[in-house]
């Protein structure tokens, strides 16, 4: 409960930064319970949290309910002691966020919530605008595990963009494109202002989180078809399914390579794809301006960009931007 609260809380933020409604949310893997209240802090009418063992929810009661809010006993929270793949087989519930949050991949059996399968039946589970979001762990992970991981998402969900927060890769995925509405953006952050939905974050502003993009959907494209090309096969090839499990045997041996331990190797691999920025709505930020935000890495730029957009200030001449 100290180390990987950043990331348990980013896997649960993160779906905030695109425009998705807020009726009805999904987390799978409950663990601390850390994420799940991240998650039911937020304007959810409900939200199901599946969990395969009992002893993990007990543990999150028992242990951690500091750290949870008791959220396990909240009224807008569904316990669901189950697999959380026959959860949605057996549901017809629609949802706008689907959260995944399950042990690392090369556990047997993890890799199910990885193959395009899965990622087909969340698909039809998504209420529109519906995003889903994936714990894609960077350390003791191929470059084309990642590669592959992204492009069974981009099968089903054909929006698909990476981020990088806690030190921990997460993916979103969309049946529409994921962009940035600044107005809705500015009032989640003002209603979810000094609440666990928000912490953590660089004055609990929801934008910052713009600034964690690693891969925009065109660098997510090319890190596929790069990886595809070193195989000599189609980018479409490179799925793990039900009937290969690629990566249900792939990762255990990553697991045990000393050379993917950590995971600048793979981030500096991607520092040459391209990074976005998303598509912001709402308002019109200066592309000069944005690009530098861009380049220099600040995580509330965004933000700086599109108050000065909307304060009418004549940017389109400036050479340089200081923001400090």
């Amino acid at each position: 409960d100290t180390g990987e609260i950043a990331a348990q809380r980013a896997f649960a933020q993160l779906p905030m930064l695109v425009g998705h409604d807020f009726t009805r949310a999904m987390l799978i893997g409950v663990g601390t319970g850390n994420s799940l209240s991240t998650l039911a802090a937020q304007p959810f009418e409900q939200v199901d949290a599946v969990e395969l063992s009992g002893d993990i929810l007990a543990a999150a009661r028992a242990h951690f309910s500091q750290l949870n809010k008791n959220v396990l006993d909240s009224p807008k929270v569904r316990v669901h002691e189950t697999d959380g793949r026959n959860f949605l087989l057996m549901s017809t519930a629609k949802y706008d966020t689907v959260s995944i949050e399950v042990s690392s991949i090369w556990f047997a059996g993890a890799a199910d919530l990885y193959n395009r399968e899965f990622c087909r039946l969340v698909a039809e589970h998504l209420a529109p605008r519906g995003v889903l979001q994936q714990w894609v762990q960077l350390h003791h992970l191929s470059r084309r595990d990642l590669a592959l991981i992204l492009n069974s998402m981009r099968a089903e969900l054909p929006h698909v963009s990476l981020f990088l927060l806690g030190r921990q890769g997460i993916a979103l995925a969309s049946k529409e494109p994921l962009t940035l509405d600044y107005d809705r953006l500015t009032a989640l952050s003002a209603q979810l202002w000094r609440t666990p939905a928000t912490r953590g974050l660089p004055a609990g502003d929801v934008l910052t989180l713009a600034g964690t993009l690693l891969l925009d959907e065109a660098g997510v494209d090319a890190l596929i078809r790069e990886e595809a090309g070193k195989q000599r096969i189609e980018p479409s090839a490179l799925v793990s399914g039900d009937d290969n499990l690629w990566l249900e045997y792939s990762t255990p041996r990553a697991n045990a390579d000393p050379a993917l331990g950590t995971e600048e190797a793979l981030v500096d691999s991607l520092a040459h794809l391209s990074r976005g920025p998303l598509p912001v709505t709402g308002v019109d930020i200066n592309e000069k301006m944005l690009d530098w935000a861009k380049r220099h890495g600040r995580l509330s730029d965004y933000r700086v960009c599109a108050d000065l957009a909307r304060a009418d200030v004549p940017t389109a001449s400036f050479d340089l931007v200081v923001m400090s």
